[in-house]
Order: C-alpha cells, then sequence, then structure tokens
C-alpha cells in the first residue's frame, strides 16, 4: 500500500512498515540462535521487547513456538525477501509498464506455487 502512495505514504505507515521488517529479520534470529543453543530465553524475550517493540504476550507465545518448532519464524523471513524478489524481477521484466496491481494479480492467478516457480512463471526468469 505505501509503494502504491497510500494516504500520502505517511510516516505512521512507514514506521509501521519498517517495525513489521524489523520483526521479521529479529524473529528468524531467535529462532536460530535458540535452536542452535546461542540464546538464552532471556537474551530472546529482551530483543523481541526491548529491539524490535513487541508485546510481552505475543514474545511469550513466540518464544514457546520457536521451541516447540524449528524453522517457523525464518520462514517468514525467506517468503518476504523471496516475494520481493520475484515482484523486482517482474519490474525489470516490464520496466516502465510495470504495475503493482497487475504483479498481484498475475501471482495470484497462478496459486500456491513456491516463488521460484513464480518467477519463472511470471517473467522467464528465476534466481
Amino acid at each position: 500500500m505505501l509503494d502504491e502512495g497510500l494516504l500520502g505514504n505517511p510516516p505512521e505507515l512507514q514506521l509501521t512498515l519498517l517495525k513489521q521488517e524489523l520483526r521479521v529479520d529479529a524473529n528468524a534470529i531467535i529462532d536460530i540462535r535458540m535452536q542452535t543453543n546461542r540464546m538464552s530465553d532471556e537474551q530472546a524475550m529482551d530483543l523481541m521487547e526491548r529491539s524490535t517493540f513487541q508485546e510481552h504476550e505475543e514474545a511469550v507465545a513466540k518464544l514457546q513456538r520457536v521451541k516447540l518448532s524449528s524453522t517457523q519464524l525464518p520462514t517468514y523471513f525467506v517468503g518476504w525477501r523471496d516475494w520481493l524478489r520475484v515482484r523486482e524481477l517482474e519490474k525489470q521484466t516490464k520496466g516502465g509498464a510495470f504495475r503493482l496491481a497487475d504483479f498481484h494479480d498475475r501471482a495470484l492467478r497462478e496459486g500456491a506455487v513456491p516463488l521460484p516457480v513464480l518467477a519463472r512463471l511470471l517473467t522467464g526468469k528465476g534466481f
């Protein structure tokens, strides 16, 4: 929505997006470090609450999730990164004819395919 200029790109919306991106990055770090015994519960809680501004209840639930299933949180990071990679490939392919709404429509029509496959379907290029 920010890329399309929703409400004139107010700083509040920009800050919200940046906060979400920060959380995605931190969540991947927490999962990897917890799974490799390089982060304590206290360190994870501190990172979530103080550095990425997550509510206490959210952080507690996330810590429990990290302990119960590995690799869930990093998949959000990988998925977001790859979605942006597909979008960038589409921008490069279409040039000035790129429209975000058209990209989303085409991507959704392809259904639930892996993102590298989506890149090939939309652009003929992989990553």
